[in-house]
């Protein structure tokens, strides 16, 4: 889902830890490919959401892969229902935000992934194993 408002950003002094790495657009489809190279131990230490042109993939930090213009999302703990880019901080306390996000967005289950570009929350309630079928199928409906 795309915000309905913009949040602006600022370098965070300190990294929040990962949980999450996530991409939309060309970046969701190097996290793909990027995730197909994995051995299936790995793949199975992950856990991942997908939709038009989105990936998200959560894990301990050390499992997450890296890709060409991915981010990466972590909890703040003044906002645990929400992950947000782990080298950025928005202008507006993050509580504010996430009341923000939980009001406008009733229907997503939190924790809720907050995408700064291009401005996409989504949610990590439901994700399931990554199953390599599965990426190469979407794949197959995205890399045009």
């Amino acid at each position: 889902m795309t915000l309905p408002f913009e949040i602006r950003w600022n370098p965070r002094p300190a990294p929040l830890a990962p949980t999450c790495v996530a991409a939309g657009g060309p970046a969701a489809i190097r996290l793909a490919r990027r995730l197909l190279q994995l051995s299936d131990e790995e793949l199975a230490k992950l856990r991942g959401v997908a939709g038009d042109d989105f990936i998200a993939v959560t894990g301990e930090p050390e499992c997450l892969p890296w890709a060409d213009g991915v981010f990466y999302l972590g909890k703040s703990e003044s906002g645990p229902r929400i992950v947000i880019p782990t080298h950025s901080m928005p202008t507006i306390p993050v509580t504010i935000l996430e009341r923000a996000i939980v009001k406008q967005f009733p229907d997503l289950t939190p924790p809720i992934g907050i995408l700064p570009d291009p401005g996409r929350v989504f949610s990590l309630a439901e994700a399931r194993p990554v199953a390599r079928d599965v990426l190469v199928t979407w794949l197959e409906v995205f890399d045009r």
